[in-house]
């Protein structure tokens, strides 16, 4: 019997180092880091409706669910559908919209031109979620403007590319999914 424990106490010890190399496996293996979260997180998977909103222009893409097809509302026209493969670069690019920078300095100033802003875009998501996004003034010496998303007191610098961008889609709705043949 004496050889019978010794067998049975190897055993133990092996299988209890087994399981300690697997603890640490598991504690020391590598992490995919979380995403970054988006800015203004209004990608076209989840969009349900986006506006763009100047003092002179409005322009409105929308749907009523994920899986139908995307229509688009220039000023207080009739909705008409929109081109499906602009709609979502459109959307897509706004995701990639990063802060460059703070601008505390901005705001005490009253150089941000957020009063009203020059531009607004507001999105509507699947669930109900909602961001707004209001553009003001170009920071001077740099290539952005200032924006303030809603819900966050910072005066953020956004690329111009993207200011640039939706002012284009206002003036010619045809970047936005509308086709120039019926514009």
């Amino acid at each position: 019997m004496p050889k019978a424990s010794g067998e049975l106490a190897r055993r133990i010890v092996v299988g209890l180092l087994l399981v300690a190399l697997v603890v640490i496996f598991f504690v020391t293996r590598p992490r995919a880091t979380p995403p970054a979260a988006t800015f203004f997180p209004c990608g076209s998977l989840n969009a349900l409706s986006l506006t763009v909103d100047s003092p002179t222009r409005t322009m409105t893409i929308q749907r009523s669910a994920v899986d139908v097809p995307w229509t688009l509302v220039v000023g207080a026209g009739a909705p008409r559908l929109a081109d499906q493969v602009q709609v979502q670069q459109t959307l897509d690019h706004l995701t990639l919209i990063a802060p460059e920078q703070l601008h505390p300095s901005a705001r005490q100033a009253g150089l941000d031109g957020l009063h009203p802003p020059r531009l607004t875009i507001a999105c509507r998501e699947v669930g109900g979620g909602s961001y707004t996004l209001s553009v003001g003034n170009p920071s001077p010496g740099a290539a952005d403007y200032y924006a303030q998303k809603s819900g966050d007191a910072r005066v953020v610098g956004i690329s111009a590319v993207v200011v640039d961008a939706m002012n284009r889609v206002l003036a010619d709705p045809s970047r936005a999914g509308l086709p120039a043949s019926t514009g």
